[in-house]
């Protein structure tokens, strides 16, 4: 499926590597129009339970939260993110934000600009999710 094809593995996905990769997506996809308005319309007809694709987009996103989910606690682990956030509601932010912003420029896409408000949305979110940042104060 767009998006989560050609995704790394293992030490590519590394606490904010994770969203690296999420990043690289978001700019693959910005590149096919005609196949993210596809995968958007399906997606919707797919929504009801007796649609035959409504299992494989179901599939997609655990995918995604899985990938990032990993991620996110390999960072912990390693010491690189936060430990005392919430990593499953922050996952289902990113997706959602790159969701929305497919939906957002396939409405527009002269207007808006996917790959600089998700890279601008992942920028803060590193700050926010990183061990060594202090948010809200400046640097020493």
């Amino acid at each position: 499926q767009h998006g989560l094809q050609n995704w790394p593995t293992g030490a590519d996905l590394v606490g904010t590597k994770a969203l690296d990769a999420w990043d690289a997506a978001v700019e693959r996809n910005a590149k096919n129009f005609g196949l993210v308005r596809l995968a958007q319309v399906l997606r919707a007809e797919a929504s009801g339970a007796d649609h035959p694709a409504q299992g494989y987009y179901v599939d997609h996103f655990e995918i995604g939260m899985e990938l990032l989910l990993a991620g996110f606690q390999s960072g912990v682990e390693t010491g690189e993110l936060r430990p005392d956030l919430d990593y499953e509601t922050i996952a289902h932010q990113v997706i959602a934000m790159s969701e929305g912003l497919e939906s957002q420029w396939l409405a527009d896409p002269g207007g808006v600009d996917i790959v600089a408000c998700f890279r601008a949305y992942t920028k803060v979110l590193r700050q926010q999710i990183r061990r060594d940042v202090v948010v809200g104060r400046a640097p020493a």
